[in-house]
């Protein structure tokens, strides 16, 4: 049986790994935010006002993404496959438009984000079944 077939055992926990990364950065941003964003090349404000608009965006984007991994573990636990492929390809689309808004802001960056969507859009469709 092939590891993207829709009954492999190991489509769902790859799934769940793929989420533990914007986890991990989500922790991090909501831990210490002022270290995340020069790991992904952003520049930090110079002024106390560029600065709380740093600190504001850091939190919003470390919630949504410890939010978007709590679901797809949640999923997981339920044991929904066909759901859990959905979220995966979902999740994949924060990725996309977090590079795409990286492109925009400092002119790359794209290498941090996008490498993660075919992989994930793969395994969402394994998920439901769309492989074979």
């Amino acid at each position: 049986m092939s590891i993207l077939s829709p009954q492999s055992s190991f489509l769902p926990n790859i799934a769940c790994g793929i989420a533990v990364i914007p986890l991990g950065a989500g922790i991090l941003g909501l831990i210490r935010g002022r270290h995340l964003l020069p790991l992904v090349n952003f520049p930090l404000g110079s002024t106390p006002e560029a600065q709380k608009a740093d600190d504001s965006l850091t939190r919003l984007f470390a919630v949504r993404n410890v939010v978007i991994a709590s679901l797809m573990f949640s999923i997981r636990y339920r044991g929904d496959r066909q759901l859990l492929g959905a979220a995966t390809i979902i999740m994949s689309m924060t990725a996309l438009v977090d590079g795409l808004v990286s492109l925009d802001w400092i002119g790359g960056g794209t290498l941090n984000h996008l490498p993660f969507v075919p992989f994930a859009i793969a395994v969402g469709s394994g998920l439901l079944g769309w492989l074979g």
